[in-house]
């Protein structure tokens, strides 16, 4: 999961989105790939690059498990050296599921932090796989197995080596950030290399990967409720009210709903008036029915994540206004909201004509191997094969603190993965790995030392995180961690530009207390330098 730049999020697959572009969107677990309308776009994706960045590569083996396996690859990195003190920290902004981002390197949390901690430099390694770090030429099942946590960490303790010592930085502490996915890789750093970084800030970071994330849902309806209750009722109700539908279209054609029953050969076309599919919806297919519930329910995850760093055109309160204008203004009925909240979501947001519901479609344009295919170009398939691969947290509607109904299992993501990835990707095999993955890295009582954490209160993401502070607390009864929680925060908040007019003092609590916490594990690094000498 990266954070807003990329509009990243979570993790769960779920659809396509035809465009007049040509380009298709592609939703997996609240990020968006592909291009965005521009009118949708943050303050944050405004902002120009900065002029001194400079882009520089490091030599990296595909398999460090193997290193003469392959021929090495060049990892792209950005620098940049405006020095505060030549002796003063390295601060490195650990990349994501996207392009690296150099404008990390001049606007937001780490670069406030550069001045303040007199920095000797700043840097921002692209993970391998994305952006124009690749490894290997294709994204083929073959060559992702290479797409791996242990692999971009091993890389990025590579990438600390090899600047400190190309640039004479040898006496620089490292602090490590990170955001979402990225988090979990800077918390992950000082777990496995704490020899190599003095703190780590490790923002909307998941921490507990677990095969069914129920939970992500029903904290995106918290959130919406928060906002509005009477909002969420009517959403809720209209989406209950459009599974009406297609359940009565299958009795009329001779079936029972989500049964894959009746003849497929004959169509059952469920008819949904305005609601903006790319065709018609045929209640035979099940995998169709769950797609489109996903679309919906994604949607809502997606604004609850990003919400505070949204336009004002497209977060919660808009989505609230709308919702209540359109049902007690000009008197539509619930399912009629949906429809037309989601045919503004989809010309609005994403550019686009219509839906495509049609999983057989999702699955054709994910399974597109070449580096250059927009599957991969955007970083969408890198992305659902780390989810398929590794950690999973599917965004199923089987929890039942939400309104939205029982229409998307975590069995539809593991059938997407199957399609894309192959037979092997069962929901055996998808478990198994996520604990595998759990037996390695850990969860929340596993000690990591110095790194801060932080989490705003109404990012469904934080279910994944330390949420509460008794969670926390329960895991470290000591100093070596922290916690700070935004009251009202978004997903990866903090990480971004300052804006005084704009962030709530428990925005600008969480960042005070993070540089102060960095200071002082800093001078305890020094100080054990020097007490070792």
């Amino acid at each position: 999961m990266h954070c807003k730049i990329a509009l990243i999020s979570v993790i769960t697959i779920s659809l396509t989105i035809s465009s007049t572009s040509g380009n298709r969107v592609v939703i997996i677990g609240g990020k968006l790939f592909g291009e965005r309308n521009a009118s949708t776009q943050t303050a944050w994706e405004g902002t120009k690059a900065p002029k001194n960045a400079a882009i520089e590569h490091l030599l990296q083996p595909v398999d460090h498990q193997n290193p003469t396996k392959f021929p090495l690859w060049s990892q792209r990195y950005f620098t940049n050296f405006t020095k505060y003190s030549e002796s003063g920290p390295i601060l490195i902004f650990i990349g994501g599921e996207a392009e690296a981002d150099p404008r990390f390197l001049a606007y937001g949390e780490m670069a406030e932090n550069a001045v303040a901690l007199k920095a000797a430099a700043t840097f921002t390694l692209e993970h391998r796989f994305y952006g124009q770090s690749w490894p290997l030429n294709d994204s083929t099942v073959t060559s992702l197995q290479y797409l791996t946590m242990p692999q971009a960490l091993d890389d990025l303790a590579n990438f600390v080596t090899h600047i400190k010592t190309k640039y004479d930085l040898e006496e620089s502490k490292v602090v490590v950030y990170g955001g979402s996915y990225a988090g979990s890789l800077a918390a992950y750093f000082l777990q496995f290399y704490p020899q190599l970084a003095s703190a780590g800030v490790a923002s909307s970071a998941p921490i507990w990967f677990h095969f069914d994330f129920k939970e992500y849902l029903e904290l995106a309806a918290a959130s919406i409720k928060v906002t509005n209750p009477k909002c969420l009722d009517i959403l809720g109700s209209g989406v209950r009210a459009l599974n009406r539908i297609i359940q009565q279209s299958s009795y009329q054609c001779g079936f029972v709903p989500l049964s894959g029953g009746g003849n497929p050969a004959n169509p059952c076309n469920v008819e949904l008036g305005t609601f903006p599919l790319c065709s018609p919806l045929d209640a035979h297919k099940t995998g169709d029915i769950y797609q489109l519930n996903s679309y919906i329910t994604q949607f809502f995850i997606y604004i609850a994540q990003y919400n505070s760093t949204l336009p004002e055109t497209f977060n919660l309160d808009a989505l609230c206004n709308a919702t209540l204008s359109y049902k007690e203004i000009e008197g539509l009925s619930d399912f009629e909201v949906l429809a037309k909240i989601m045919t503004s979501a989809t010309h609005g947001l994403y550019n686009s004509p219509c839906v495509d519901q049609q999983v057989e479609n999702f699955c054709a344009f994910m399974s597109q191997t070449g580096a250059e295919d927009e599957a991969s170009k955007y970083g969408a398939r890198q992305w659902m094969w780390q989810v398929c691969s590794d950690f999973a947290t599917f965004a199923s509607s089987s929890g039942l603190r939400h309104p939205f109904g029982q229409y998307v299992p975590a069995s539809h993501y593991v059938a997407q993965c199957e399609c894309v990835f192959g037979s092997l990707f069962t929901e055996a095999f998808i478990r198994l790995r996520v604990d595998q993955h759990t037996a390695k890295f850990g969860s929340y009582s596993t000690l990591r030392r110095h790194v801060v954490y932080l989490n705003g209160n109404t990012d469904p993401v934080a279910g994944l995180g330390y949420s509460k502070r008794a969670q926390f607390q329960a895991s470290w009864p000591n100093d070596n961690n922290d916690l700070f929680i935004v009251e009202r925060g978004s997903h990866c908040d903090d990480l971004y530009a300052y804006d005084s007019t704009q962030d709530s003092a428990s925005l600008q609590q969480a960042r005070n207390g993070t540089l102060q916490i960095l200071k002082r594990w800093l001078n305890m690094a020094k100080l054990k330098l020097l007490l070792y000498y």
